[in-house]
């Protein structure tokens, strides 16, 4: 049996909301939950990477009068490095958990990491109006903060190896989108 469009959509608004508003109970439900990295990416990261490309491309084209071929070349390349940085992020959680007497499970690894990227994906709609697309930074510092309070939780990091793991997690995702900022210019 197939999921509806809609109910697809009302499923990726649950979890954002959830996500987002209560996030210790939403961790503890989604460790849970059985998922693949594919349905991970095709039923969630997909569809939020997309809010921060659109709108920037919008935000440039109609505010800024860019070029729309320059504007469209920006807005896929921030869309491809965010799914990246979200992959490189999941597979670097997978690989330091055990170091971090942690479990390397892959699937629970790449769940922390998309989701943690909620808030910084849904800012992005700030984005739209360029003058107001650094504010979009404050919801990836939240989803820094999603990031910490789920290692324990997915990634059974213990609490007091959490930090190590979230500022490992900065790192990797501002050198990815470091990347990707040089590769859209």
């Amino acid at each position: 049996m197939s999921v509806t469009n809609d109910a697809r959509i009302n499923n990726i608004i649950e979890r954002a909301k959830n996500i987002i508003l209560k996030p210790a109970a939403e961790w503890d439900k989604i460790a849970g939950e059985a998922a693949s990295i594919k349905g991970l990416y095709l039923n969630y990261a997909i569809i939020l990477a997309a809010i921060p490309a659109v709108c920037s491309f919008v935000g440039m084209v109609l505010f800024l009068h860019a070029h729309l071929v320059g504007a469209l070349g920006a807005a896929i390349t921030t869309y491809v490095m965010s799914l990246a940085a979200v992959g490189v992020l999941g597979f670097v959680v997978s690989q330091l958990a055990p170091k971090l007497q942690g479990d390397g499970n892959q699937e629970q690894a790449f769940k922390l990491a998309i989701y943690s990227s909620t808030p910084g994906w849904i800012a992005g709609v700030l984005w739209i109006l360029p003058s107001l697309g650094g504010l979009a930074g404050l919801g990836a510092l939240y989803g820094l903060y999603l990031f910490y309070i789920g290692v324990p939780k997915l990634a059974k990091v213990p609490q007091s190896n959490a930090v190590i793991m979230t500022v490992v997690a900065l790192v990797v995702t501002a050198v990815v989108m470091a990347v990707g900022m040089a590769l859209a210019r």
